[in-house]
């Protein structure tokens, strides 16, 4: 078994999609939960709009990861895995929002710069909207 601290790997943890929306309250968000298995505590959530109208349908207005083992794959892993459900639930999946605090735009960065080119950031909408919360 791998060193929680200095070999973390995203790969091992339990991925969770509970959509919103549709499938529940209308207004609720689409949840993904990083869960590691042993403990059975989350290390990682992202939220994501379950409405799709407008430039802010469907764009994360969460995501966060436990401090202790950030920096290890667990957001980008959050993000494929809620595309990857998502198709199966039926649900639109996220959008990075055009309105990011720092750690968040890093992070966008550090996902498409990582993917050697063979997949594109989205084009940001303009305007306002809410915050993608790192």
């Amino acid at each position: 078994m791998t060193s929680r601290t200095s070999h973390f790997d995203a790969g091992r943890l339990a991925y969770k999609l509970t959509p919103g929306g549709k499938h529940a309250d209308p207004l609720r968000d689409h949840v993904m939960e990083a869960v590691d298995p042993e403990t059975h505590k989350r290390v990682g959530v992202m939220r994501w709009e379950a409405h799709t109208e407008g430039q802010f349908g469907s764009t994360i207005n969460e995501i966060s990861v436990k401090r202790d083992v950030r920096r290890k794959g667990i957001a980008t892993e959050m993000f494929h895995q809620s595309n990857l459900q998502a198709k199966q639930f039926g649900i639109n999946p996220p959008r990075h929002s055009p309105i990011k605090t720092e750690d968040g735009a890093a992070w966008v960065a550090g996902m498409y710069k990582n993917s050697h080119k063979t997949v594109r950031p989205p084009k940001a909408a303009p305007g306002v909207g809410q915050e993608s919360i790192f």
